[in-house]
């Protein structure tokens, strides 16, 4: 699940790495437009055509814990991982997340390694570099659904930052939260 917001020059590294993905039995992509004027919108929805299980749902401007809250009313899967629009998850990931769930039913989250690539310019630069997680930032985050869903979401009191380290503060009640090495995200400055 993505949200996205005016965010048309970083999608086709996004969508480029997301299409490669596989996963046993398949897996859905939901892009949650939330509110773009720079026709990412209209952008994603050609690249949805003909990729059976990818959406493109719209509403007016939010914020991304909204956004976010949107694509977890509308996702059919019990695991829903999150990235960023800036972001390209590594090849492998969605099978590094299916594979992390399968044996543990207890497990409530998951969180990657993000990785800055190429190295930022200069520190006004917007990245994550996170090799060891640790913020649970939903640039690299995966949860099951079902505990998602009995913890209301994110909360959309906050706008535009920290709605992810304060929904794992949240998940951590319900079951135990593990870092996952093989799922790795790439956000680049």
């Amino acid at each position: 699940m993505v949200p996205v917001h005016d965010a048309r020059p970083t999608l086709p590294a996004l969508v480029d790495a997301l299409a490669g993905q596989s996963a046993p039995g398949g897996f859905e992509v939901l892009f949650v437009d939330d509110g773009s004027s720079d026709g990412s919108a209209e952008w994603l929805a050609g690249r949805c055509e003909g990729r059976p299980g990818w959406r493109v749902l719209r509403q007016p401007q939010q914020g991304p814990a909204a956004a976010r809250n949107r694509g977890l009313a509308e996702s059919t899967g019990n695991v829903v991982a999150f990235t960023d629009s800036d972001c390209a998850p590594d090849p492998g990931w969605v099978e590094a997340i299916a594979a992390a769930f399968a044996p543990d039913p207890a497990l409530v989250g998951l969180e990657g390694p993000t990785y800055t690539s190429p190295p930022a310019r200069s520190p006004f630069d917007h990245f994550q570099d996170l090799p060891e997680g640790g913020f649970w930032a939903t640039c690299n985050v995966a949860y099951r659904r079902a505990p998602l869903v009995d913890l209301g979401g994110f909360d959309p009191r906050f706008p535009y930052g920290h709605e992810d380290t304060e929904l794992a503060i949240r998940a951590r009640r319900l079951g135990p939260l593990r870092f996952e090495p093989a799922m790795r995200v790439n956000h680049p400055p």
